[in-house]
């Protein structure tokens, strides 16, 4: 895909013609090896005059590259989509020192605001009626 040429449309599920990317920012990375890449065109669903693709780097460039490598190949292999949508896990690498923190979709329990409020030095807590505190005492009663 030439990304100059053409983009994407989430809103529409179909491809930009160039005359509306070219409507839309054009997004233009430079690799380390001195390589001018450009970023695909994807139009913001909710703000249409936004290029989606503004947002990538180098880095997320290459993984966007990949990750549709990867598709077509499991789609020429005849794979179905649900393994095609299977999220993405980096390869296993050597290990490391120290572990690295994993990515859980489940959520994790919110903490209490008293939890929360125990955890912030006690100088910096606001008076609760508002007033920035510089009407109260130390203990959150009002001064005379």
């Amino acid at each position: 895909v030439l990304w100059e040429k053409e983009g994407i449309s989430v809103r529409l599920g179909q491809r930009l013609p160039q005359s509306h990317c070219k409507q839309l920012s054009e997004h233009i990375l430079e690799a380390e090896d001195g390589r001018k890449l450009v970023a695909p065109c994807i139009e913001d669903p909710f703000e249409l005059g936004k290029n989606l693709g503004c947002n990538l780097s180098v880095l997320g460039l290459e993984r966007f590259h990949e990750e549709f490598a990867r598709a077509k190949r499991m789609t020429d292999e005849g794979k179905l989509l649900d393994a095609i949508l299977e999220p993405w896990a980096p390869p296993p690498s050597s290990p490391s020192p120290s572990p690295s923190p994993s990515l859980s979709l489940s959520p994790s329990p919110t903490p209490s605001l008293e939890d929360a409020a125990a955890q912030v030095p006690a100088g910096l807590l606001l008076a609760r009626d508002g007033d920035g505190g510089g009407n109260s005492s130390s203990d959150g009663r009002k001064k005379p």
